[in-house]
């Protein structure tokens, strides 16, 4: 990891050890620049979540911290616009899977159509969802 994140992601609130533990696990923390976390930290506190629980998702998931802004974009696209989820929503969703925004936005959807073409409203996907936020993670075959 570059030292400059580093000390930025220390600043932030982050300890030590999680940030070896971090750039152990994602290996892309070595390519990332100060300005790509700085988004994505920028963009999970827009999301409406607090310092100590963007500190808790990404230690949980710290690929959370390279993704690409295009596959977030995508994410948003079906969070907001398809599935209309509110902010309180979004917040519950990312403190149960911090996958929320590194799954397979191409697997949600296939479960999404997978429910309309079982006879499901929008209404309902998405009240499964916020029962059980592990079906954005899941595969289709998973969900049959």
């Amino acid at each position: 990891m570059l030292e400059e994140v580093f000390l930025q992601l220390y600043d932030y609130g982050f300890e030590k050890q999680d940030l070896r533990r971090i750039a152990d696990d994602n290996t892309n923390m070595y390519s990332v620049g100060y300005d790509d976390v700085k988004k994505i930290l920028g963009f999970l506190k827009f999301k409406g979540l607090e310092k100590k629980e963007i500190i808790a998702l990404i230690n949980d998931n710290p690929f959370m911290l390279t993704e690409s802004t295009k596959r977030i974009r995508y994410f948003e696209k079906i969070y907001e616009e398809e599935l209309k989820f509110t902010k309180d929503e979004m917040i519950s969703i990312l403190n149960s899977n911090s996958e929320a925004y590194t799954a397979s936005p191409i697997e949600l959807e296939k479960i999404i159509n997978y429910f309309k073409e079982k006879g499901l409203t929008i209404e309902n996907i998405k009240e499964k969802i916020i029962n059980d936020p592990s079906l954005i993670s899941k595969k289709l075959e998973e969900i049959k």
